[in-house]
């Protein structure tokens, strides 16, 4: 199967073993960004995102590679470099996809006290892009609102395992993906 058709008068439904967090890349697209399920958690990479779209023709237009399918919808990674900003008022930090960057406290990471992060904002979903030493990108998923959701992991690097967690404290959200531990400030996330 390469996609899901539907007629106009068709309402589709997403399947229960995909996560939907949001949608890729604004609202009236088809495809959704895509959370970790046991359905997806062969494809997720750390340094990608996952969408999920239910047409071959919208999967091929975005800017990544298909790599597989669950029930139909073509799943696509998005090198986190290369994905779409998510609509919305804020000017782009010049030459970046990003709303805001700034240094971020973190800490798991031998001696190192702060990691560079980006910050996309949209009316779906807020996603803090932090550089770790190494180059790798860790991705922290927040509600428009700024409420936690979840992080990217991946099994390729053990982190699909790791416990995520997060806290409010004072005008910050402490956020440990297993020994990894961001501090992300409101004013940073949030913006204003």
């Amino acid at each position: 199967m390469n996609g899901v058709e539907l007629d106009e008068d068709m309402v589709f439904v997403w399947p229960d073993n995909l996560k939907v967090m949001g949608i890729y890349p604004s609202p009236g697209n088809s495809c959704r960004l895509l959370g970790e399920t046991p359905a997806t958690s062969p494809f997720l990479d750390h340094d990608a995102t996952l969408i999920g779209c239910p047409s071959e023709s919208d999967a091929r237009a975005i800017p990544g590679t298909i790599v597989g399918r669950v029930r139909g919808i073509a799943l696509v990674s998005i090198p986190n470099d290369k994905v779409l900003p998510i609509e919305g008022v804020d000017a782009k930090v010049e030459g970046t996809g990003f709303d805001a960057t700034a240094a971020i406290p973190c800490s798991g990471f031998g001696n190192v006290k702060s990691c560079d992060a980006g910050v996309q904002r949209g009316s779906e979903r807020i996603t803090v892009h932090v550089t770790l030493p190494n180059g790798a990108l860790r991705t922290l998923i927040f509600s428009p609102k700024g409420q936690f959701i979840t992080a990217g992991t991946a099994r390729a690097d053990g982190s699909a395992d790791y416990k995520i967690s997060s806290s409010r404290v004072d005008d910050w959200t402490d956020v440990d993906v297993g020994p990894e531990h961001y501090r992300v400030p409101d004013a940073f996330l949030l913006g204003g």
